[in-house]
Formats: structure tokens, sequence, C-alpha cells
């Protein structure tokens, strides 16, 4: 559980600061809402036993009905605004997010692309950006002001009636106990969710692109991979459904429990405290605006709670793979005029050694053939030179990975002009026609 809870104060704290780092402007001004709108359920009390305490028929100052119209009515324009700046923070941050993924899949060597758990920790991270990772600093912020309006309406009230006070602060215990039953379901079933959503894409992809598709139609298998898509795309409704069952009871159920500790504080206001009309009103008007207020805080410590897992494992990635380049360039010394090796082992499981202490180099402008045998390392070779493969042992010396291309025996067909495939490895400086058509002429 300790662990847990620091898993999601990090998760918070890293998502939240992703905020701040990224939409300064956007992140302050959806904090400085949400804590307005956490001080306005505790303002009513007062507004409304002022307001009360006056007679009919006496001359009310306008000073009171202001303060009555925005603590009582201003709760609906400032959750209006909050929700919509709410909603752009999620969106900005899933764009961001969604941009960093393919980062990180750009930046995956051939030993990562190959690996099936690394696929799967991609594709989870890519099914999480959208609803949990994007959403995990406004669920936080959520969070955090239900626990103030809660701490604040507990003290205000403490002062009229100290059970409804109490009654009131546990009104957060119910849905946040039922929500966290839904993210423990989640988390259960996240992992086989992200495996069947990764296998129906691979099945369905290779449907939707030409040259796959005419090989399968040529294997007579194109009715057997529909059918084996259609089977993951089952099993992954199925998965949900079953975190939707548990979301639905777990709801209604926390929703009675809340209906319950509300008629137990009105209750006490009513029958159990000894205070004046004014008070009795303004505290039962902020009880109720204030269990209002918090009601969606369990939904996002369920959703916050979910997700940290999730986020937790984003940043993992986030870590191995782009915190990592800096490393892997400084293992790689660039500036060399051409690439060469050192000492070179490498072993595709460990034991059997395809390369065994191999050097070599081949300098800027020079044309160099490695001859050998079928099976004798020479593809491997150039992909740990090329940067595919991570050597065993040994070192590896090349021009920065920008300037180094290479053309496998087994190539996929890009739907790409030439001039765009001649210059992919170009961000920017692109050259114009005449140069190209002088290197392709040297070529």
């Amino acid at each position: 559980m300790q662990n847990f809870l620091l898993k999601a104060i990090r998760s918070a704290y890293v998502t939240l600061g992703d905020g701040f780092r990224w939409f300064p402007l956007l992140t302050v001004s959806l904090c400085l809402l949400r804590l307005i709108e956490s001080v306005l359920p505790a303002a009513q009390v007062y507004a409304i036993s002022s307001l009360v305490s006056y007679g009919a028929g006496e001359n009310v100052p306008w000073s009171n009905l202001l303060f009555v119209t925005v603590v009582a009515g201003g709760l609906i324009p400032l959750e209006s605004l909050a929700s919509g700046l709410e909603t752009r923070l999620q969106l900005q941050l899933r764009h961001r997010y969604q941009q960093e993924i393919v980062d990180i899949m750009a930046s995956l060597d051939g030993t990562q692309r190959r690996d099936p758990s690394m696929a799967d920790r991609v594709q989870a991270a890519r099914d999480a950006i959208p609803f949990n990772i994007a959403w995990q600093a406004t669920s936080a912020i959520t969070v955090l002001q239900a626990l103030i309006t809660s701490l604040f309406l507990a003290i205000t009230l403490g002062r009229i009636d100290v059970i409804a006070a109490l009654l009131a602060f546990l009104s957060l215990v119910p849905a946040i106990v039922a929500f966290s039953i839904v993210s423990r379901t989640e988390n259960r079933y996240w992992p086989l969710i992200s495996s069947a959503s990764r296998r129906s894409e691979y099945y369905e992809d290779q449907l939707r692109y030409q040259q796959s598709a005419d090989e399968l139609d040529a294997l007579n298998a194109l009715l057997a991979f529909a059918h084996r898509t259609k089977q993951q795309i089952v099993l992954v409704a199925h998965h949900w459904l079953k975190v939707s069952n548990a979301r639905v009871i777990t709801s209604v159920a926390s929703g009675i429990i809340c209906a319950i500790l509300l008629f137990g504080a009105l209750s006490s206001l009513v029958w159990g405290s000894e205070v004046s009309g004014g008070e009795l009103a303004g505290a039962v008007m902020g009880t109720v605006s204030g269990l209002l207020a918090t009601r969606a805080a369990g939904s996002a410590f369920g959703e916050m709670a979910s997700s940290v897992p999730l986020v937790d494992s984003y940043l993992d990635l986030r870590h191995d793979v782009l915190d990592t380049l800096v490393d892997k360039s400084a293992h790689h010394p660039s500036g060399s005029l051409g690439v060469g090796c050192e000492n070179v082992v490498f072993s595709y499981d460990g034991h059997r050694r395809i390369l065994d202490g191999v050097s070599f180099h081949a300098s800027h402008g020079t044309m160099v053939a490695i001859v050998g045998a079928n099976g004798a390392g020479k593809t491997t070779l150039a992909s740990i030179l090329t940067g595919g493969l991570e050597p065993t042992e040994g070192t590896v010396a090349r021009i920065s990975a920008d300037r180094l291309a290479s053309i496998s025996q087994d190539f996929v067909h890009f739907e790409l002009t030439v001039r765009e495939f001649l210059t992919l490895g170009l961000d920017q400086n692109l050259p114009d026609d005449p140069t190209i058509r002088r290197a392709l002429e040297d070529v």
C-alpha cells in the first residue's frame, strides 16, 4: 500500500509538472479556479446565515445580497469555466504525450523493436495516453480540490454541529473506496486489453496494406486473418465489459451510502443543533453544495488510482528510451569520418556467438564489401555498424546516427515520392533537385 501511494504521488507530481512545464498559463489558471471553487461551499454557510438573519421587510444591505449571489451562484459559471479549461488541458497534454510516444518509437533500436515485451509496453502507453496519462494531472487537481473543500466545510460546520461536520467530511470515503475497487479491476484487465488490442491492430494492418493483403490472398488466408482480428476485438470488448460492470455496481453502492451520510448530516443539523434559523439554513446549503462539489472526487480518485501503474510504466518507458539516448551517443563516439568497430562480440541467444572479436573500419568516401558465407554474420555486422543492433561486447565508432542510412535486402515499400524517399534522413536543409540528381549520378 505504501509503495502504491508513493507511485501515486510520483505520477501526480510528474504529470502536473509536465502540465506546468508545457502549458504553464493553462495549468495555473485551472488550479486557481479549482481553489476558488473549494472555498465557496464554506463561504455559503456564512453568506446564507447572514442573509436569513434579517427579518422579512428589513432593509438588507446590498453587499449581503451581492455576497450571497457570488458564493451561491458563482459555482455554476466557475464550474463551467473550470471544466472547459480541464478539457483543454487534457487535450493539450494528450497531443504532447502522443508526440512524445512517436519520438519513443522512432528512438527504439533494432533489439528493442524485436522485443515483444517492448512492443507491449509501447502499445500499452499508446492506449493509455488519451484517457489515463493525459488525465492524470487534472484528476490530481480535482482530488486536491475535493480535500480542500471538505476541510474548509468541516471547519465551518464544526462551529455549528460537530457530527454534521464529520459526516460531511466522511462523504468522500464511499466514492473513493468504490472507485478504488474499480481501479483494481482496471489494473487487472489492462495488460490483457493492451495485448489483445495490439494483436487485433496487427491482424487488421495485414488486411489493410496492399502487399501483405496480396500475400494473404495468395495463401487463401484473408478470412482466417479476418476471423483472428474479430476474435481479438471481442476479447477486448469482453474485458472492458468486466470493468464497466464493476464501475456500475460500485457507483450505485457508493451513491446510496453517500445519500445516507447526507441524511445523517442534515438530520443532525435540523434536530441535533441549537442554532438560529439563519445558521441552520446556511449550514444546510453549504453541506449540500459541498457534497455535490466533492462528488466528482471519487471518480477522479478512481481514475488517478487506476492510471498509476500505466503512468508509472510510461515514465519508465520514457526513461529507458529517451533519457538513455545521451548514454548511447556517448557509447558510440561520433566525429570520426567513417564507421567501424573494435573487438565486437554479438550473440542473439546469449550463448552462440555470431560475431567474435570483430574489428573493422571504413573511411568516409570509400566503398567496402563484406564477403562471407551465408550465416557468417554479414547482416548482423551491418546492423551493428548502423545502430540497428547493440553489440554484446566491444565498441562502435560511427558518424552521428542522423548521417547514417542503410538499405536492407528485405525492404518495405513506402508510399513516398522519389524525393521524399531520398531525403528521409534529413530533417532540415533539404537539397534541391540538381543536388539530388548529382548524388544519384555519383552512386
